[in-house]
């Protein structure tokens, strides 16, 4: 009886561990530092890069503002995420700032991420988040990322839109 009432304390504690995403590889999409889901915009293209055979693509909105990532080739467990710098990036910083010059202006939020399935191998992985604050006039610096699965994490460049 007491083995029995054991097993089921230790087996209660694993799964509220597993589930506040306490125990290591348990990777869950981050999506309170997001600012939208879904917004209809005309998105292109403003680079890509290629990590074990993935090709990731930054995408900027050109009406609503919003970015998000965009894989091809991606494989079910793959990790996918987009970056955005907390603060506007002055216009005096290069449109593709480096890292330190972002960190410098107060760091970033990350967006996810989101562990790609074997439904959603291409196409829009993360949710979005706004490069250009219109009201604030606040342009952001923001950039994809993406942790193959059973691989290292590569990141795109830092890129802010001054369109």
């Amino acid at each position: 009886m007491k083995t029995r009432r054991l097993a089921l304390s230790l087996a209660t504690v694993v799964v509220s561990v597993a589930t506040l995403g306490l125990l290591p590889g348990q990777a869950q999409a981050g999506t309170a530092d997001c600012d939208a889901t879904f917004r209809p915009d005309l998105y292109k293209q403003v680079y890509s890069f290629t990590a074990s055979g993935r090709t990731v693509k930054l995408m900027n909105g050109g009406g609503l503002n919003f970015s998000y990532a965009n894989v091809d080739g991606g494989q079910s467990g793959d990790l996918v995420w987009i970056d955005r710098s907390r603060n506007g990036i002055p216009n005096s910083m290069p449109k593709y700032p480096s890292t330190a010059e972002v960190e410098s202006q107060g760091g970033w939020k990350q967006c996810g991420p989101f562990k790609i399935e074997w439904w959603t191998t291409d196409g829009r992985i993360t949710d979005l988040v706004m490069n250009w604050n219109t009201t604030q006039q606040r342009h952001y610096a923001t950039r994809v990322c993406i942790r193959p699965n059973g691989g290292s994490v590569s990141c795109g460049s830092w890129y802010v839109d001054r369109t």
